[in-house]
């Protein structure tokens, strides 16, 4: 018998299963593919994992400094432009005081002027006429004059619209006289004046105000002199030149459309306690600030805007460090790759084309030492020193494993011929106990009683003699006649297990040609030979009543030896799982089905002990049994049988006491007819 196809199952026990697909029959790791094939399959070299690997940590390193870059310099320079356009506001607000202050100062100078401090007392005219001209006031670029005595009385007011010339009236400054509760007047004193910023109707007015006194700076005060001048956009842009900032002002009391600008930036103000910075877009940056009226309260709302010129500088400069970092990130990643390329790709290529070669050769013989003294050079040295031990060590195991080929053969021949030798010996013994039964003593008793009546003179009584022993040899001949029925019987058993054991010898002959017996067969006629086999069978239950479910097939063609081999070791199995007394019911019940046009199914199952759980994996494995004297080989030979016939072979159970059930499926196909010769 041939080496058995590699399976990793067997046992002749009713309980247990392992999973031993990574061995052969020898215990033997199973072959795999060459691992040139693998790589075939999906190839990525170590080139390209190096390259791979490199690019990735370049990229990461890359994209890593790039946010820390844009982490760090973007809220530098964020910071920077909010720190730039504060100061833009700061340096408004400043500028408008020093106009402020300025404009004060013009108004005491004013104040300490001799002819003033004349009409304040005489009310002359002429004054007014060569001195408050409107040729005068544009001069000075005054829009507002405004004069009155100790006691309130107006004895001057010119309010001129800077945008039209004409003259505007405006509530803060009435004809006549001051109210004594004038919210400006009503604060000064001539000692204390208050210069600020005023919100009127016609728009913020930069105020200032001076007792009127003598050229020399004394008193006592004749009244109080008061001068504007309105923040015009002509102004405004003036300032805008001296600043170099773009602003705006706007009027908390305002209307039009300044009421949604103010609407919207006074309580982010109020919110943020100081100046309010807010990014419009990626070119413009807006600051909002207040900015205070003569009484020292917030009047009036300031918005600076700036040009984002420092955010984009910081992003170019963010992206040319970026550039630089992946140029050399680059520069490091083409030096490591040539040098990785010289030291390890190419000898580790090298290395790695040879272990493909011995793969696909098998040449254990082939050497490769580069000579090199680096660890791919010990590398190299130690894998042709690992391929001489292999090719020893590969020559041991094919000794062994032809060795371990024999025992294994000569068990599992011995095992199937000892299962039919039980039921030949119990054939023979019943054999021999039906011939020692046979009444031969009584034919020799006749015999002599016959020989003493020979001479019986008195033909009546020879008669009766003769008749009775008429009766014993009709008695003596149907005796012989059963026995020899029960003996032909079991010499036809007996002579059927000996043809049965002829077969096995020559079936295991013909596997050491790896040459299979395809015979044209009934499978009824299989099955029901199995039965009649191990009817006999050591340890069987006996009254074991077989049930059969058999469909009708045509003969098929088949090995007809290895079949029966297989389905005797699992009949005798499920009888001898029916013998344990703890078995109620002895039954057995044999199904026959075709599955597919060319495969069919034949299951034997039984109530017997059961199968454990744990232990269906095992069933087929070598020298795995539960019985007190198997040995675990009739299983695991059946599975190598029907492997190699291309079935499957597998074991179904509910547990301990529920009984089992064995199915083999196997290719079976009905011949066609030969045509007939003419």
């Amino acid at each position: 018998m041939g080496p058995l196809k590699p399976l990793g199952i067997g046992s002749s026990g009713r309980s247990g299963c392992a999973d031993t697909d990574g061995e052969d029959w020898l215990g033997l790791p199973r072959s795999t593919p060459s691992p040139h094939l693998s790589r075939r399959r999906a190839y990525l070299s170590l080139r390209s994992k190096i390259l791979l690997a490199l690019a990735t940590v370049v990229v990461a390193f890359a994209a890593a400094d790039f946010w820390i870059l844009r982490r760090i310099f973007d809220s530098s320079f964020h910071d920077l432009e909010r720190t730039v356009v504060e100061r833009d506001l700061l340096r408004v607000q400043e500028s408008i005081r020093r106009e402020v202050e300025g404009l004060q100062q013009f108004c005491n100078d004013w104040g300490g002027w001799d002819e003033l401090y004349a009409f304040a007392a005489d009310r002359n005219s002429a004054f007014v006429a060569s001195n408050f001209s409107q040729s005068t006031l544009g001069g000075n670029n005054l829009d507002v004059v405004y004069v009155s005595d100790v006691h309130g009385n107006v004895l001057y007011r010119n309010i001129v619209d800077p945008r039209t010339g004409s003259s505007l009236h405006l509530p803060e400054f009435p004809s006549g006289r001051v109210p004594q509760d004038h919210s400006y007047y009503s604060a000064q004193t001539h000692d204390s004046q208050i210069p600020g910023i005023l919100p009127t109707a016609a728009g913020p007015l930069l105020l200032a105000s001076s007792p009127i006194l003598t050229g020399a700076g004394q008193g006592p005060s004749r009244g109080l002199l008061t001068i504007g001048r309105f923040l015009t956009n002509a102004a405004i842009e003036r300032l805008r030149l001296q600043t170099r900032v773009d602003f705006r002002i706007w009027q908390l009391n305002g209307t039009g459309s300044s009421i949604d600008e103010v609407s919207h930036a006074l309580p982010l103000v109020h919110r943020a306690g100081r100046a309010y910075t807010e990014v419009i877009d990626e070119d413009h940056l807006f600051v909002y600030g207040l900015l205070e009226d003569y009484t020292g309260a917030p009047g009036f709302l300031l918005r600076a805007s700036l040009g984002r010129e420092i955010t984009k500088r910081g992003s170019e400069a963010v992206q040319f460090a970026l550039y630089s970092t992946v140029c050399a990130g680059a520069l490091v990643l083409g030096a490591l790759v040539l040098i990785l390329q010289r030291s390890v790709l190419s000898p580790l290529a090298r290395l790695s084309e040879h272990a493909q070669r011995v793969g696909e050769r098998d040449d254990y013989l082939a050497r490769l030492d580069n000579g090199a003294r680096d660890e791919i050079g010990v590398l190299s040295r130690e894998f042709d020193r690992m391929l001489g031990k292999l090719a020893a060590a590969r020559t041991a195991a094919a000794d062994a494993a032809r060795a371990a080929g024999k025992s294994e053969l000569a068990t599992s021949v011995l095992h199937n011929i000892g299962n039919v030798l039980n039921s030949v010996n119990v054939s023979t013994q019943l054999a021999v106990e039906q011939v020692h039964s046979m009444r031969v003593e009584d034919l020799e008793k006749l015999a002599e009683v016959l020989g003493a009546q020979a001479d019986l003179l008195d033909a009546e009584i020879a008669v009766k003699r003769c008749r009775a022993a008429r009766r014993a040899v009709a008695a003596l001949s149907e005796h012989f006649r059963g026995r020899r029925a029960s003996a032909e019987q079991e010499l036809s058993a007996l002579a059927e297990g000996i043809v049965h054991i002829r077969e096995l010898v020559r079936a295991q002959q013909s596997d050491a040609g790896h040459v299979d017996l395809i015979e044209v067969a009934s499978l009824s006629d299989i099955i029901e030979r199995a039965i009649r086999i191990t009817e006999s069978a050591e340890g069987a239950a006996p009254g074991v009543w077989i049930e059969r479910d058999l469909e009708q097939l045509p003969p098929m063609a088949l090995d007809r030896q290895r079949l029966t081999e297989v389905l005797v070791n699992l009949l005798q199995n499920a009888r001898q799982a029916l013998a344990p007394p703890s078995c109620r019911e002895r039954k057995i019940c044999i199904s026959l089905r075709r599955i597919s046009a060319d495969r069919v199914r034949i299951g034997v199952r039984d109530t017997g002990v059961g199968i454990a759980p744990e232990n269906l994996p095992k069933m087929f494995q070598l020298g795995f049994t539960t019985k007190a004297r198997g040995h675990g080989v009739g299983l695991h030979a059946s599975a190598n049988v029907i492997h190699r016939l291309g079935g499957a072979i597998r074991a179904e159970s509910a547990g301990i006491g529920h009984g089992a059930e064995f199915i083999v499926d196997f290719p079976a196909y009905t011949p066609e007819p030969k045509a007939a010769k003419l």
